[in-house]
């Protein structure tokens, strides 16, 4: 089965993508989004739940319509991400417009060390592959290894394609440490759930299970971190929220200090998502325990 997905079915859907338009992948992305949420009911659950934990005063009609509009953002979201192989610099910043890039102008002025982080919101994989391209800056990105080798290979293609370099999860810490000390800019995807014994945050008024990690290193290197939230507009094209994460008044203690920045960049998630729910990747259990 491995070896028919491999060297038959994603060439095959990668072909297709290649092939359409906007228009079209549009048009499959509802289709996809329609089957993998009614028809095969791909984690269908988990996001209604989710849902309604955020979202108690919702009725179940609204909820249900949010959850189907989910479904088909992470289709066209998957579908864009796929067609990137196929990308032009230009095609690729006629799908954006930048709010707040005066923050990101100056941080990039100092010449320094700069940590952008993100969610898994809108297409999150524009956020840094613009940024790059616009400012002609180059970053390292964390990212996950599929378990499917022919997928992590295809990914990595596509993230690096314009300039940026993958650092993955793993060796992660150590790379990312060095990067920031050679005053690179990283790129880190923040939403995570984190383990079962790891400090919690308010999220939508419930604990939730958080990682540290890029707040320690933020505050080890003395770097800054900036929010970069990438939202779908309704037509289709993207608008790219940046805001530096405020570091004033923090507690004195470390570990406090690293859980209130944590507080910080969910209570600015939070924000985006009530914006735009649909945009949010409400498929995991991020409430697992």
């Amino acid at each position: 089965m491995k070896y028919i997905f491999n060297y038959l079915l994603f060439p095959f859907f990668l072909f297709i993508v290649k092939i359409s338009n906007k228009h079209v992948l549009i048009k499959l992305s509802s289709i996809l989004g329609i089957l993998a949420f009614k028809v095969l009911k791909v984690r269908k659950e988990t996001v209604l739940h989710n849902l309604q934990e955020a979202f108690p005063d919702f009725s179940e009609e609204k909820i249900y319509e949010i959850a189907l509009k989910n479904y088909k953002s992470f289709a066209l979201t998957f579908f864009e991400f796929a067609k990137l192989k196929y990308a032009t610099n230009d095609s690729i910043l006629n799908e954006v417009e930048f709010v707040n890039n005066k923050v990101l102008e100056k941080a990039l002025s100092r010449k320094d060390s700069l940590i952008l982080l993100t969610a898994h919101f809108g297409n999150w994989e524009y956020g840094a592959l613009c940024i790059g391209l616009k400012y002609n800056f180059p970053m390292r990105v964390l990212a996950k290894k599929q378990s499917n080798e022919f997928v992590t290979k295809f990914m990595s293609e596509a993230r690096e394609k314009f300039g940026n370099k993958e650092i993955f999860t793993g060796s992660s810490v150590k790379e990312l440490y060095k990067a920031l000390l050679n005053k690179q800019i990283i790129g880190v995807v923040g939403d995570q759930r984190g383990s079962v014994e790891g400090p919690r945050v308010k999220f939508f008024n419930k604990d939730t299970a958080v990682y540290t990690g890029t707040a320690v290193l933020s505050l080890k290197t003395s770097t800054p971190i900036l929010t970069v939230f990438v939202a779908r507009q309704k037509d289709n094209k993207y608008k790219i929220f940046i805001d530096e994460l405020s570091f004033d008044d923090l507690p004195e203690n470390q570990e406090e200090k690293v859980l209130e920045i944590n507080q910080r960049y969910f209570a600015k998630l939070e924000k985006m998502i009530k914006q735009y729910p649909e945009q949010w990747f409400w498929m995991h259990k991020i409430w697992k325990y």
